[in-house]
């Protein structure tokens, strides 16, 4: 079973493809401001996500974005998508690891 079915058959799928959000599900992003947050490559993922959702501060469903402070490896190239209710906490170590994590997000197949 290949990454994108398992997320699919887990239900992270659900929580974070295109098509849940893009169903008129708002959702609001938090983003850190640490480096790898604010980094460049992972601005411009965001631009890209926030093309697939539909975007409200004050939406009950929160995505909220950060850098290596909360994972537990220095790995680089790894993150973390943790659902929680009502919430996905996503993580990475460095900006591409990030960058990787924000397209999971808006992948809609």
């Amino acid at each position: 079973m290949d990454r994108r079915e398992f997320l699919k058959q887990s239900g992270l799928g659900l929580a974070a493809g295109a098509t849940a959000f893009g169903a008129g599900r708002p959702v609001a992003i938090d983003v850190s401001k640490d480096a790898v947050a604010q980094s460049a490559p992972v601005q411009w993922a965001l631009g890209e996500l926030k093309k697939v959702v539909t975007l409200r501060d004050d939406a009950p469903f929160r995505i909220s974005i950060g850098g290596a402070h909360l994972v537990a490896a220095a790995v680089p190239e790894a993150f973390t998508i943790i659902p929680a209710a009502n919430k996905l906490n996503v993580r990475a170590y460095d900006p591409l690891g990030l960058v990787y994590a924000i397209n999971e997000l808006d992948q809609s197949e």
